[in-house]
């Protein structure tokens, strides 16, 4: 093709036409710029392409993260339900009418000053905000409560260890 294209452009420049070799290189010029443009079109369709399967596998990771830690503070929940019972329990050994074994007493004991705090994974969640993929998602709603869900795991850290700091 480019052989054909430089014998057509030498023979204009032989036979001095001067204007028909300047449309014709205006032309050669529009046609390179039309490739040009058509070639970076492509390429953003392609990134956008790529950006939306980034997307979706954040969005999976973030889900199956979010899940895992549903469970996590649903047994974090029950077990704090189960240390107020203990402490209950404890609270009523004060009566003097209380009738609970010496060896429940020791469990409940043991139970209701046994440490649990809940570890949620953040991992994907601080992954995708420190790298800026969080742009990716174009729901303001869900970014804002990832960044509230951020700012309330800082905020129980921080009372977790003024409370351990405290109490030892």
């Amino acid at each position: 093709m480019i052989p054909f294209f430089r014998k057509i452009r030498k023979k204009m420049a032989d036979d001095n036409r001067p204007l028909k070799y300047m449309r014709y290189a205006i032309g050669e010029i529009v046609l390179v710029v039309i490739g040009i443009l058509i070639a970076l079109q492509i390429n953003n369709w392609n990134e956008e392409r790529k950006d939306k399967l980034e997307l979706i596998k954040i969005l999976k990771k973030l889900e199956a993260e979010f899940e895992t830690n549903k469970t996590e503070l649903n047994g974090s929940i029950h077990y704090h339900e189960q240390q107020y019972k203990a402490t209950v329990k404890i609270e009523e050994l004060f009566n003097p009418n209380h009738t609970i074994p010496t060896d429940t007493i020791a469990n409940l004991i043991k139970q209701a000053f046994t440490d649990w705090k809940f570890e949620p994974r953040l991992s994907i969640t601080k992954s995708a905000m420190d790298s800026g993929k969080i742009a990716l998602i174009n729901n303001d709603s869900l970014t804002d409560n990832l960044n509230t869900w951020m700012y309330a795991i800082k905020k129980y850290n921080e009372i977790i260890c003024r409370y351990t700091l405290k109490y030892r």
